[in-house]
């Protein structure tokens, strides 16, 4: 089903009437780009590390795929944000796919002992959708990322292979580590805490063949910490070890299984946190989605900061049983009602939106927004754009399985615009199916 011409036309008018963007891009591709460049699309930078240096507030440095190291495209381990008397605020750090965006660390030592740095002088940092792997400098504080900071959001990214994952020290506030895949690293996870360290969400996170005497672990923490819904497999020491926390962290709704040691002795374990098997479709090939039977599916820690898309793009709130009740499942995979997906994305390109169900479903919407919207509303779940009137636009009722298609123009005015879609279908039952968010760049 093609969306009518209306609809089109609509696209064509309201997005380049747009107010101006406050918001840098800049672009780095370790294929085509040089360090002289300024970092447009057209004349991408060739280094992050120059990106950094460049884009130090209200900026996103876009990640094209690559591969990222300091023989390659002469990356300075340790990049460092909001180091020294630097200062960094509002910065996004975003590849286009954890699997192409890969950054080496390789032979390379890290200065500081961190390959990315994010210090006390940064605020609002986000970094998205790379992999970083193969750090194996000592001591064992040598981490993939280091952090000292207020506000890091740290997302859809695998860590393999390095000496440690990530350390949070006591500064460290209003911390966001979710659906993150940390794989063979000595500690995968660190939460060195103090009276500063408030309000550190640490959720549906997977960690595989931990190799160091801890894989989650938390020390000298106060409250307004939050370790749920992670999954740790195959660690040869404790997978959590939290000591004693004081009475404000919350701790549910954890799996562990087959680690030496699941749950430190002194940690006092709810009955929501598991020790049986999370049942990976097929974990030899990497696929670490939940089977339909798997004991983490519908049995997650419930928070409003925590609605997100999951590790593969699936709503993470979902009501997948059909019981009224919208509950995330364990682990870096949630089971979906609808799936979306988008090709032949871009400028002067016809997009195609695909929709998929496992369910039959009585009608579907798909919207598509200028503003994103995430909150979770039970029974619903995932609401991930903004649905107010003027700001979203209906653009297709197409059934399921099927697609629509939208013919996106060219224009400059949509330079780097964000533009979020979601899909929305209620089945035979009248439960109501949203799909995850996708978050598209013109």
């Amino acid at each position: 089903m093609r969306i009518q011409a209306r609809h089109i036309l609509l696209l064509t008018l309201i997005l380049p009437a747009l107010p101006a963007q406050v918001i840098k891009h800049y672009h780095v591709d370790a294929n085509i780009g040089s360090d002289t460049n300024p970092g447009t699309r057209s004349s991408p930078f060739l280094s992050i590390t120059k990106a950094v240096s460049v884009a130090v507030k209200d900026a996103v440095i876009h990640v094209r795929p690559g591969t990222y190291s300091q023989a390659a495209t002469g990356e300075s381990f340790t990049i460092g944000i909001g180091t020294g008397a630097a200062t960094h605020s509002n910065i996004k750090i975003l590849g286009s796919d954890p699997a192409a965006c890969i950054l080496e660390f390789g032979s390379a030592a890290a200065t500081s002992a961190y390959y990315f740095q994010i210090w006390n002088g940064a605020t609002k940092i986000e970094i998205a959708n790379l992999t970083m792997q193969n750090g194996s400098a000592t001591p064992w504080y040598t981490a993939a990322i280091g952090l000292n900071c207020d506000g890091l959001h740290l997302h859809h990214c695998i860590i393999r292979n390095c000496t440690s994952g990530i350390i949070a020290w006591g500064n460290s506030r209003n911390t966001n580590i979710h659906d993150n895949i940390l794989d063979g690293c000595g500690v995968a996870i660190r939460l060195r805490g103090g009276r500063r360290a408030v309000n550190n969400l640490l959720h549906h996170n997977l960690v595989l063949g931990n190799t160091g005497y801890h894989a989650i672990s938390m020390s000298g923490n106060d409250a307004s910490q939050v370790v749920v819904n992670n999954i740790i497999v195959g660690s040869s020491g404790i997978a959590f070890d939290l000591g004693t926390p004081p009475g404000g962290v919350v701790f549910e709704s954890n799996c562990a299984h087959q680690n030496i040691t699941d749950y430190n002795s002194t940690t006092t374990i709810s009955r929501s946190n598991l020790t049986t098997d999370p049942q990976f479709l097929d974990p030899s090939k990497g696929d670490y989605r939940l089977k339909l039977t798997s004991p983490c599916v519908e049995t997650g820690y419930r928070a409003q900061a925590l609605v997100v898309n999951d590790f593969y793009g699936n709503a993470r709130v979902s009501d997948f049983d059909d019981d009224f009740r919208a509950v995330p499942d364990i682990g870096i995979h949630e089971i979906e009602g609808l799936s979306l997906t988008v090709a032949n994305w871009g400028q002067g390109q016809t997009a195609t939106f695909s929709l998929t169900s496992p369910s039959t479903l009585l009608l579907s919407h798909l919207y598509l927004s200028l503003r994103s919207a995430p909150v979770a509303i039970n029974p619903f779940g995932l609401i991930g754009i903004d649905l107010s009137p003027g700001i979203s636009y209906l653009i297709g009722l197409p059934a399921v399985p099927g697609s629509v298609k939208l013919t996106i123009p060219t224009a400059p005015a949509l330079n780097d615009l964000p533009i979020w879609f979601q899909a929305f279908g209620i089945t035979s039952t009248l439960t109501f199916k949203p799909s995850g968010r996708l978050d598209q760049i013109l």
